[in-house]
């Protein structure tokens, strides 16, 4: 059985196998805020990229933009974090380059859709003599307990910004 149907979307039974198959249909609770491609929220996370390894640093990067693009179509409202891609390997090597030039591709594409900021997420994890440590990346790809609050600290301060109600949002409620 499917482990879930994402975004609050319903589940249904199929046939007489028993496995769940998502519906677009909100569950029966589903609040006022939901809307024609599911849930509207105030805030959303993309973090893609570092398994593209076979793509391009410009595909890997086109490939964020259109996510990017997509969000801002189904979700206008919605204020959109983008993670940059970490370095990986532990010594420098080609792999790790071409995720540090689709992070600069970024940072010069991204500024010119709607809603979008990108998130830094170098953390430190390079070290002055081109390595990373095991301590933040076990295997040099994958984060460690530490490596993961050296991320999500930036992260949820971010968050908690764009969280935060405007002034005319203020007045709003007040008035």
């Amino acid at each position: 059985a499917a482990a879930g149907a994402g975004a609050g979307g319903g589940t249904r039974r199929s046939g007489t196998d028993g496995t769940e198959r998502a519906t677009d249909a909100p569950p029966a609770d589903a609040s006022a805020a939901w809307g024609p491609h599911g849930p509207s929220t105030s805030v959303i996370v993309v973090w893609v990229g570092t398994n593209n390894h076979e793509n391009t640093a410009e595909e890997v990067a086109g490939g964020i933009e259109a996510i990017v693009q997509l969000i801002n179509t189904r979700q206008p409202q919605a204020k959109i974090i983008v993670l940059g891609l970490l370095p990986r390997g532990e010594k420098p090597n080609p792999l790790r380059q071409k995720n540090a030039k689709v992070n600069q591709l970024l940072k010069v594409s991204l500024p010119k859709l709607a809603n979008v900021q990108l998130l830094d997420t170098d953390g430190g994890f390079v070290h002055s003599d081109g390595a990373i440590s095991c301590h933040d990346m076990f295997d040099f790809l994958h984060l460690t307990g530490g490596g993961y609050a050296k991320i999500c600290k930036p992260l949820h301060e971010l968050i908690m910004q764009l969280l935060e109600e405007t002034p005319e949002e203020k007045q709003t409620t007040i008035a």
